[in-house]
């Protein structure tokens, strides 16, 4: 018996079709993405924000999160004076970036992956607040006036003293 040359090309399209669907239609892995600031280390210094990326699937029910490398990702930052900075860039070996050079104040964030052909998006918003450097043989008090934040500080002289952040 032969196969005739119509009959092959029509289990090959079959073929074709089906591998597409899988690939297409497969399901993407799911995202999560975690937000870390720090506050300014020195007199001098400035904040920073540590955006990690990563997986988030369960694969035979266990929960599964591995950093998600070489991927972009964007931020975007807005005060309060309604001035917006955007940034973006491309996750590193542990699928981590940082964005550093934020001055104190306080701000609203969206970070935002887009996905990809393997991942799906996933966002994160929220609001960050940077204070500024208070020297540790300080004590200081923030206060909020008009939707404005205020800081004060008094050296401690008495080495008993008991340093404290007292917030109205």
């Amino acid at each position: 018996m032969t196969i005739s040359k119509k009959w092959i090309l029509v289990i090959l399209a079959i073929i074709i079709i089906l591998l597409a669907a899988v690939f297409l239609f497969s399901p993407k892995i799911d995202t999560d993405i975690d937000f870390i600031s720090f506050d300014p280390s020195s007199e001098n210094d400035t904040g920073e924000v540590l955006i990690t990326l990563k997986s988030n699937e369960t694969i035979n029910g266990s929960e599964v999160r591995e950093e998600l490398e070489n991927k972009t990702v964007f931020l975007n930052l807005t005060d309060s004076k309604n001035r917006t900075k955007e940034y973006n860039s491309t996750t590193d070996n542990w699928g981590s970036w940082k964005v550093w050079n934020i001055k104190p104040g306080k701000y609203n964030y969206s970070v935002i992956f887009p996905g990809d052909n393997e991942y799906n998006p996933s966002s994160e918003n929220g609001t960050l607040t940077i204070k500024k450097y208070v020297p540790s043989n300080t004590t200081a008090y923030y206060y909020t006036t008009n939707n404005t934040t205020y800081y004060t500080y008094r050296y401690v002289t008495q080495p008993r003293y008991v340093v404290r952040y007292v917030y109205v």
